[in-house]
């Protein structure tokens, strides 16, 4: 990435990564939702703010409008992947937006089933985000999607769907539909590599 700024570039020559394969995790595949458990004692979840909402959503759908949801990484770190995934197949959710963490805890979930770095093991040892898988198969996608003028939540899509994006990772799990996300604020991973990016508007 080319900089012509006032402050000093911080030299990455020296930043170490680990495997997220052996990176000690607190979320599993094994903590999501069952979609099944949620249909068949949907009685348990009822709320009135939830009543009201889902009259909302079944009113705009009815007029033809988008539904979109705004969601932080926190809904995907307690399990939700498997409902947002289902809400977007059966098109009741038009468009989802959501931040960068909650991209980074999709991506490692769907890699190798674990996500969600303990926070008193990794801060207190300089090693918090530093996890070569996430940061080297996020940022090459977005760097080869913006070569071909695609946004953020299409090129996530596309390496998380099998495609060579530009290389091909094979992914233990898909947990949520990640071709729609949008990024909003990427306040998380390091980036350990130097990276050209051209930015288009």
């Amino acid at each position: 990435m080319r900089y012509e700024g006032k402050y000093t570039v911080f030299d990455t020559s020296n930043v170490k990564t680990y495997s997220l394969l052996n990176r000690p995790s607190e979320v599993s595949i094994s903590d999501l939702i069952d979609m099944k458990e949620i249909v068949n004692e949907s009685d348990g979840f009822r709320s009135p703010e939830l009543e009201e909402l889902s009259e909302k959503v079944l009113e705009a759908k009815e007029k033809g409008l988008p539904v979109i949801v705004f969601s932080g990484a926190h809904v995907i770190k307690n399990g939700m992947g498997p409902l947002l995934s289902s809400l977007m197949h059966e098109k009741i959710i038009t468009a989802l937006g959501v931040n960068g963490a909650f991209t980074i805890h999709d991506f490692e979930l769907a890699y190798c089933g674990r996500t969600s770095e303990s926070i008193p093991n990794a801060l207190s040892r300089g090693l918090f985000g530093f996890a070569e898988e996430t940061n080297k198969y996020i940022n090459n996608a977005l760097i080869h999607g913006n070569k071909l003028f695609l946004g953020y939540g299409e090129s996530m899509g596309r390496l998380l769907s099998g495609e060579a994006f530009p290389e091909k990772i094979d992914c233990m799990y898909l947990t949520s539909q990640s071709s729609t996300m949008r990024i909003g604020i990427v306040y998380r991973f390091v980036f350990t590599q130097q990276w050209e990016l051209t930015y288009t508007t």
